[in-house]
């Protein structure tokens, strides 16, 4: 209809020539779920608020470091298994009697912050990080479901990562959350959730069984194709021996080394003579209030150091030089002193340093996502890719083993194996989702490719919510998703060699609705595509001929 003109004149009117289209919405951007050592910026509080991170800078900055983990010398009771388990990490030998490393009673270890670092360093890029709490905090399943339950008012997300609940106390609460993650990625349809095994640090072949059992078991049998599983865990390069320290032991365990490496007292054993330099361990300039007398021994300096309230700051104080700053210097020259006398000390930090770098492998997949899709595509399966910052798996399989992990007749949970080939590092071995058995949902790139058609299809059809049900916008409607899936057709997404092979778009009245449905209000879209899917199994079939000539 005209406008209703009134005065003489030329008159301009402008006509949209090109329907809406689709966008292709993004398909790696993890959510992190965990504890951090703060959760503020500006004065405002991030607990359980999913926020945005575009770096590991930014993320110290709002969410700051690592947990730091104390480690105690303990008796090694003659009766122990000799074998070192995971929890007893190193052995120190003193005359007559052995020493274990092991993590201090009541600590647990917080994955979040290093998993940050392993995903950043493979390649991630943009995430979403949900505190639910500091280090102070207690664990507890309840704070991860309520936390998943949270993320339904979260579009962007597309998968799903708690990596602190592998602390959790015992496997049924673990499996809690497990199934809690699931239901939440089937409800929203938009995302997935990457599980690591629990307690997958094994180091011997015949441990793996019982470990893959539970996880089976507990991660229930519904909305499998959501999720996708990593075994086992990995020894990592993330953490330097320079971030550790004698920080990270307890005051004992401090004491207990003065005697063992360091005895000036008049408890010398006959016969033990006093170690080479001892005259330049003593530290008089360290000399720390309230008890000067004790700081004669580096030891008992470097004990007096764990409490942050005995390191003075220097009087005058250089400007902008803090206490804190005051703090990381003095650690920093005792610890130089103590790695210099000392071999047996770097043996410690060794021990400890192996410990911490024992990681789950789900944060680097979230990065090997990432950069799978920003090079190739979500279409390619993240598989057959390295791994950065990665040693070695804890336990190398063979052929044999892996095929366990990746079939499972009887329920389908396929397992996705880390392996180490000769020449080629660390390689991510294995493309299927938790649904092994189903022909539609095996693959993982079958998976987050359906994710991102439909989300991105979702999206564009916004514009047509109450617009005339009738053939003009039918028209429409199937004009901009065969615009989008034929472009996806074109970069390798679809499988056909021409359009028509690849997918189809069928909307209208006889076709995909009846009259009672426009009665009704239904516009109904069907979507057929057909998805590339991986070679997961290649067999070369040689056979002789006879000579010809």
């Amino acid at each position: 209809m005209a406008a209703p003109y009134t005065t003489p004149g030329v008159y301009i009117v402008e006509k949209n020539a090109f329907p809406n289209s689709v966008v292709q919405v993004e398909t790696a951007l993890p959510v992190f779920i965990g504890f951090t050592q703060k959760a503020t910026y500006n004065g405002k509080d991030l607990t359980n608020i999913p926020t945005r991170v575009d770096s590991l800078k930014q993320f110290e900055d709002y969410f700051g470091t690592g947990f730091v983990q104390k480690f105690t010398l303990a008796d090694y009771a003659a009766n122990d298994n000799p074998m070192i388990e995971a929890s007893k990490i190193g052995l120190l030998a003193s005359p007559g009697k052995m020493y274990q490393l092991v993590p201090a009673e009541n600590d647990k270890l917080y994955y979040l912050y290093n998993a940050i670092r392993l995903f950043y360093i493979n390649g991630g890029s943009t995430c979403y990080i949900l505190s639910i709490g500091n280090y102070a905090t207690d664990l507890t399943k309840d704070l991860f479901i309520n936390a998943i339950g949270t993320l339904v008012y979260e579009q962007d997300p597309t998968m799903l990562l708690c990596p602190d609940a592998l602390r959790l106390d015992n496997d049924g609460d673990y499996n809690d959350v497990m199934t809690a993650m699931l239901a939440h990625c089937a409800n929203v349809q938009s995302r997935i959730a990457m599980f690591d095994v629990r307690e997958g640090a094994v180091t011997k072949v015949d441990d793996i069984t019982d470990k893959v059992l539970a996880f089976r078991t507990g991660v229930g049998q519904n909305f499998l194709n959501y999720g996708v599983a990593y075994f086992p865990w990995v020894n990592t390069s993330v953490i330097a021996d320079t971030d550790l320290s004698f920080y990270n032991l307890d005051a004992a365990s401090l004491t207990l080394l003065r005697g063992l490496l360091n005895p000036l007292d008049a408890d010398l054993k006959a016969g033990t003579t006093r170690p080479a330099g001892t005259e330049e361990m003593k530290v008089p300039e360290l000399a720390l209030e309230p008890d000067p007398l004790k700081a004669q021994n580096i030891f008992d300096v470097a004990a007096l150091l764990l409490v942050d309230s005995n390191v003075p700051t220097p009087d005058p104080a250089p400007e902008g030089y803090s206490h804190a700053q005051a703090v990381v210097d003095k650690r920093r020259a005792i610890d130089n002193s103590l790695r210099t006398l000392y071999p047996d000390y770097k043996l410690i930090i060794k021990a400890m340093t192996t410990y911490l770098n024992t990681m789950p492998v789900s944060a680097a997949m979230a990065g090997v996502y990432t950069a799978v899709d920003s090079s190739r595509g979500v279409w390619k399966a993240p598989a057959n890719w390295s791994l950065n910052a990665v040693v070695s798996p804890t336990v190398s399989l063979s052929d044999k083993d892996q095929g366990r992990l990746n079939i499972d007749p009887t329920t389908g949970k396929s397992i996705n194996v880390i392996r180490a080939f000769k020449g080629m590092g660390v390689m991510v071995w294995g493309a299927r989702t938790l649904d092994g058995n189903s022909q539609d949902w095996r693959y993982i790139n079958v998976r987050r490719t359906m994710i991102m058609i439909e989300q991105s299809v979702k999206l564009a059809a916004h514009a047509y919510v109450f617009e005339p049900n009738d053939a003009n916008t039918w028209v429409t409607v199937k004009s901009a998703i065969n615009s989008f899936l034929f472009n996806l057709w074109k970069q390798g997404a679809l499988a056909g060699s021409v359009p028509d092979d690849a997918y189809q778009v069928l909307i209208g009245l006889g076709s995909t609705m009846t009259a009672d449905d426009i009665l009704d209000g239904y516009m109904n879209v069907t979507v057929l595509v057909s998805i590339v899917r991986p070679a997961e199994f290649i067999e070369l079939t040689f056979q002789q001929q006879m000579q010809k000539s």
